[in-house]
């Protein structure tokens, strides 16, 4: 595992420090999930759990959860623009470079790390749907680049 730079290591300690409320160098182990969400990556809500469970109902230092991060980056995948179009390219039924919005929001809200109705609400109109169909690259972009 490659010990992170200067800069990430800054950066790590800045997120770390907003979750800090009580200002005792500690966060709580429910915050866990939010800050790696925070820090882009994505476990799922079952990772979370488990690392809560390890964790224990306590604060911890932020040397421990660096290396709880660092587990997690290290689990994780990075995923580029192109494999992510290809992933919803199962739902663009004529190859047409476009999902039907309805299609999409049920895989959203039902599947996995479900998202609540309102939250696709916000993604469908930051993307601009149109026509009962959302441009699939114009998606994946908006999803990316936040």
């Amino acid at each position: 595992m490659s010990q992170p730079n200067q800069e990430e290591m800054d950066e790590y300690k800045d997120a770390f420090a907003l979750f800090d409320n009580e200002g005792d160098g500690k966060i709580d182990s429910d915050q866990i999930g939010s800050l790696l969400r925070s820090l882009n990556l994505n476990p799922d809500d079952e990772d979370i759990v488990k690392i809560e469970k390890d964790v224990g109902d306590r604060r911890i230092k932020f040397e421990e959860f660096l290396s709880i991060f660092m587990t997690e980056k290290q689990k994780s995948k990075e995923v580029t623009p192109e494999q992510f179009i290809d992933t919803l390219g199962v739902f663009d039924r004529d190859s047409a470079g476009k999902v039907a919005s309805g299609e999409l929001r049920h895989v959203l809200t039902a599947l996995g790390n479900k998202l609540r109705d309102k939250d696709v609400d916000v993604l469908f109109e930051d993307v601009g749907e149109r026509s009962g169909y959302i441009n699939t690259a114009d998606f994946v972009n908006m999803i990316m680049s936040n």
